[in-house]
Parts: structure tokens; C-alpha cells; sequence
């Protein structure tokens, strides 16, 4: 019901490389204004790496932070 490739709000996609979305987040993430791709060389569910999870924290809690300064 909505058109994938014009999400108005800031996406962030996290794959490990053999991770079989991750060509499909790949796409969403270049034809998407505010979207970031990251991807982890840790194989598959490359997330569960623990310096995997501290990046995705760290973005988690920089979109806090930007809430925060907005107000």
C-alpha cells in the first residue's frame, strides 16, 4: 500500500554480508533519501557479533540524541 523506495523517515538497515536480505536492503537503502546500509563481515546474522551490536546501539541511541536537540 505504499510505495518502498519513498520512506520519509531515516532508515538504517544492518545485514551480515551472507545474510539473504541484504541485497534487498541494499536497494532500499540506495533509493532511499535518508537510509544507511551497514553490513557486517561476520558471516550470517552477522548482528549477533558483539562489536555488531554495540554499532547498532550506537545508532539506536544517536536517534535519542537528535530527538533530544530537536526539542
Amino acid at each position: 500500500g505504499f510505495d518502498v523506495y519513498a520512506i520519509p523517515t531515516p532508515l538504517d538497515f544492518f545485514c551480515g554480508v551472507y545474510d539473504a536480505q541484504a541485497p534487498f536492503a541494499l536497494v532500499l537503502a540506495d533509493r532511499n533519501v535518508n537510509a544507511r546500509f551497514h553490513s557486517f563481515s561476520y558471516g550470517h546474522h552477522g548482528f549477533s557479533h558483539p562489536d555488531a551490536r554495540r554499532r547498532i546501539l550506537d545508532t539506536i541511541a544517536g536517534y535519542f540524541e537528535s530527538a533530544q536537540r530537536a526539542h
